[in-house]
């Protein structure tokens, strides 16, 4: 009898690790991807497909340990295959997202998100002095390189002091939009 109707079709993400030949001993062996659950992963030993009660997942990537207390032998050849449907969540490997990959997104007000060329992390935004108090000061613009405009509060009182420099190639506009003293 032949099946009448559609069936759902579905994309899948497949990632793959291995084949890599063990050294002998290890008790596990890790994804390079965090797995959702075991029922996403196919896990061969000497390409035979080891039972899911066999051993178990955890850790971020994701980390299959041999259950029993077993280990690979010398020579053993495994493979870890992942299948996630699209739309699962799949969350990156720590270390695996570089700065093209980032998107600045939304953050607690307040943090900035700074990079020293190879790692990055979360800084606070310093706060705006009080200049009522000793020892508070105003950072100043020292050059400019392109094209700026600087808003003036017009229930403050402003100044900028100097020198100020202009390093670019070609011309810059500097606007300064209200009342200012510059010193």
């Amino acid at each position: 009898m032949s099946y009448l109707g559609r069936t759902q079709l579905k994309s899948s993400d497949i990632r793959n690790a291995g084949p890599t030949t063990a050294s002998g001993g290890e008790a596990y062996v890790d994804a390079t991807w965090n797995a959702p659950n075991i029922q996403s992963l196919i896990f061969t030993i000497n390409g035979v497909k080891q039972a899911t009660n066999s051993y178990t997942i955890g850790g971020t990537p994701t980390r299959l340990t041999l259950a029993g207390g077993a280990t690979l032998a010398a020579s053993d050849i495994w493979e870890i295959i992942g299948i996630n449907d699209i739309g699962t969540t799949i969350t990156p490997a720590d270390g695996t997202v570089n700065l093209a990959k980032m998107d600045a997104g939304v953050v607690t007000s307040g943090y900035f998100l700074k990079t020293d060329g190879s790692s990055l992390s979360w800084s606070e935004v310093d706060s705006v002095p009080d200049l009522t108090t000793e020892g508070d000061l105003y950072k100043n613009y020292k050059e400019f390189t392109s094209d700026h405009t600087t808003p003036v509060d017009s229930d403050s009182n402003s100044f900028l002091l100097g020198p100020i420099g202009v390093s670019a190639t070609g011309s810059v506009t500097w606007t300064i939009e209200g009342d200012v003293d510059i010193l």
